[in-house]
């Protein structure tokens, strides 16, 4: 997912501090979305955790010319980790706006199950089980949002879905690194996203997950 350019430490600076910045905007926004809908929904807030954790890992790896091998494990495994748990818990949140007790089960259950079973997974199948529950949690959002009125959701369903679309395409004859307007796409679509949870937050006496 991520590319880092080893053509010159020119080069590779001037690359690693655009991403540096992007992650770092990524990793502020999201901790700022964790706190708001802590209210409306404290698993949603721990998938926004988890989102920011990845992009402040991010943020250490591309500061430095020659990150350590653990660091980039971490940051790799954080990135897996948004996948099979960050999209799928804040996808709860917006399932619980709509009382979807059923869709929210099955979203933590295929969550669960992919994390005890990690080790024994290769990383084939762990790149198609964070694609695919990332995916059905986007979805989920969308349908959730759609069917509840919330634009604020589908706008945040949108800037994922056009974010991964721009990692396919490559601009570097532009001199835009694809992986920066990546970051962008999820910085303001986690805003929306929160927003999406906040806006529809439930009466004070109700305190559900």
């Amino acid at each position: 997912m991520i590319e880092v350019y080893i053509i010159g430490s020119d080069v590779m600076m001037e690359s690693q501090i655009s991403t540096v910045i992007s992650d770092g905007f990524l990793a502020l926004t999201t901790l700022h979305a964790a706190y708001n809908v802590f209210r409306s929904s404290y698993v949603a807030s721990i998938g926004f955790l988890i989102i920011a954790m990845a992009a402040c890992l991010g943020t250490a790896r591309f500061g430095q010319q020659f990150p350590v091998n653990k660091l980039i494990s971490w940051h790799e495994y954080m990135i897996w980790l948004v996948g099979v748990a960050g999209l799928p818990l804040i996808s709860c949140g917006y399932c619980h706006l709509r009382n979807s007790t059923l869709l929210s089960n099955a979203l933590l259950s295929g969550c669960f199950a992919v994390l005890l079973l990690q080790k024994q997974l290769t990383d084939d199948v762990k790149a198609i089980c964070r694609d695919g529950i990332g995916a059905f949690s986007l979805l989920v959002i969308s349908v959730v949002s759609v069917a509840g009125g919330i634009s604020y959701g589908v706008i945040g369903v949108v800037l994922y879905v056009a974010g991964s679309l721009v990692m396919k395409i490559t601009l570097q004859q532009l001199g835009i690194k694809t992986v920066d307007l990546f970051h962008y796409a999820l910085m303001f679509g986690n805003i929306a996203l929160m927003f999406g949870l906040i806006k529809e937050e439930r009466p004070v006496y109700y305190r559900g997950t």
